[in-house]
């Protein structure tokens, strides 16, 4: 597989981030005690961790209300998500307990990414299970104890568990049946009785293509029923800074031509933020939390392009986004590709200064970017053509992870600048690696460009 259609079909850079929008200093925080390993030392020390409002700057950093600089880097929790269950006697999900919790702040972890799913959140059509959002809540509070941020992941993989093959023998040659994953609740997923069995992709299954296609069409309502639940969760975790933020949906696919797809994506966007910012409102909530977003990539058929959101399309400021790419390099097979994390994150700089988007080039040897001036001058020309438009497009399932071995668990992080466009902008802001072994965290930023105002 060529690096063109690597950067074409498996890697995104979003169009989300922006400046600030947080609490005064001096605002709402969360102080917590924990422990955490001395580096390079048998002893533990012990640490007050304020857990301080996010949000993002105006050149494209996370900061907490006073301005500094905040590093998140964490894993994936997956222990509150409802999974398929192929094997009845093996439960899907562990739990989580307060030695592992401790064990991650031990190790560096500063967040998690907490995956919860829609089908719990409202089993029924209309009903929030406020128990289940207990439970999520008892998270986040047992994660703040130990210093830990929890980033409230609204998780799905091939859109629900209820899509699955019952008997397998069904199956024609050349397919294989499909297992169900998680996401969407049964009574919101319409798949018109197509087919679960899939060529191999988990995304290739008809049924998961049909029912992903009734989501973005709203289909008997259902989108609406998905942001009124946003709204919920964003009432729940008003004015909680131990709550980094939102990721609004992990690894949306694209079920058709991105054309087609763009304007159904834009309005869920559009209608999700509007459905968070309302509910932090009505709680009286002094900030805003930050908003992870990601493209609708076509990771069954790659032709079908990429859906990278823009704030200026969906008439809305960038404060408070962050872009959610996914690296999956080192961890996850990138179709025969063997790369590095570092090597994959280049190339991501690369192509934006093969592209001409400011503000420059990278040195490969130091990762440094030789800033241009922006708005460009006559001397620093702006791209001719939108750089969106050749942006790649990716997968993946985790803001920051860590790197497991046989002697137990290290986390690593660096950071990296890349390129920032204008209205129909791309940046990578925050991309990572998720898997069962080695994961690492990585994060890029540029200057602001000049956006026109919205809404």
């Amino acid at each position: 597989m060529s690096r063109r259609r690597l950067a074409a079909g498996l890697v995104a850079l979003l169009a989300f981030t922006g400046s600030v929008i947080a609490a005064a200093p001096g605002g709402a925080t969360t102080t917590v005690s924990g422990t955490r390993a001395a580096a390079g030392a048998g002893a533990a020390v012990t640490d007050a961790v304020a857990l301080r409002p996010l949000s993002t700057s105006a050149d494209h950093r996370i900061v907490d209300d006073l301005g500094r600089d905040v590093l998140l880097r964490g894993a994936n929790v997956n222990s509150l998500g409802e999974y398929w269950q192929g094997v009845p006697s093996v439960p899907p999900t562990l739990a989580v307990t307060d030695a592992d919790w401790a064990a991650m702040a031990a190790h560096g972890l500063s967040v998690v990414r907490l995956l919860v799913t829609w089908s719990r959140i409202e089993p029924q059509r209309g009903v929030i299970d406020e128990s289940y959002l207990d439970l999520v809540d008892q998270a986040v509070l047992a994660a703040a104890r130990h210093g830990i941020y929890s980033i409230v992941d609204m998780h799905q993989d091939a859109y629900s568990a209820f899509v699955a093959t019952t008997d397998p023998g069904s199956c024609p040659p050349g397919t294989g049946p499909g297992k169900g994953w998680d996401g969407a609740p049964a009574w919101a997923t319409i798949t018109d009785g197509a087919s679960t069995c899939t060529t191999g992709d988990r995304y290739a299954a008809p049924a998961v293509t049909t029912a992903f296609t009734s989501f973005y069409e709203n289909r008997d309502g259902i989108r609406d029923r998905f942001v009124a639940t946003w709204g919920a969760v964003s009432a729940r975790f008003a004015g909680r800074p131990e709550v980094a933020g939102f990721d609004f949906l992990n690894e949306p696919p694209a079920t058709m031509p991105a054309a087609q797809l763009e304007p159904l994506y834009d309005q869920l966007l559009r209608d999700g933020v509007a459905a968070i910012r309302d509910a932090e409102a009505a709680a009286g909530a002094t900030f805003h939390h930050l908003i992870v977003v990601e493209p609708a990539v076509g990771f069954a058929d790659p032709s079908l392009g990429i859906v990278i959101p823009d704030p200026a399309r969906l008439g809305l400021r960038p404060e408070g986004f962050v872009a959610g790419p996914h690296n999956y390099a080192e961890s996850i097979g990138l179709g025969g590709l063997d790369v590095t994390v570092e090597q994959l994150n280049q190339l991501y700089v690369d192509l934006a200064t093969a592209r001409a988007c400011p503000p420059g080039s990278a040195s490969t040897a130091t990762g440094a970017v030789a800033r241009r001036p922006w708005p460009p001058s006559a001397a620093t020309p702006a791209p001719t053509t939108p750089c969106s438009s050749a942006a790649p497009g990716g997968s993946g399932a985790s803001p920051a992870a860590t790197r497991t071995t046989s002697g137990g668990t290290t986390a690593r992080s660096s950071r990296r600048r890349a390129s920032t466009c204008s209205s129909t902008s791309w940046t990578a802001p925050a991309t990572s690696t998720s898997g069962r072994t080695r994961t690492s965290s990585r994060s890029w930023a540029g200057p602001t460009p000049a956006l026109p105002p919205a809404g």
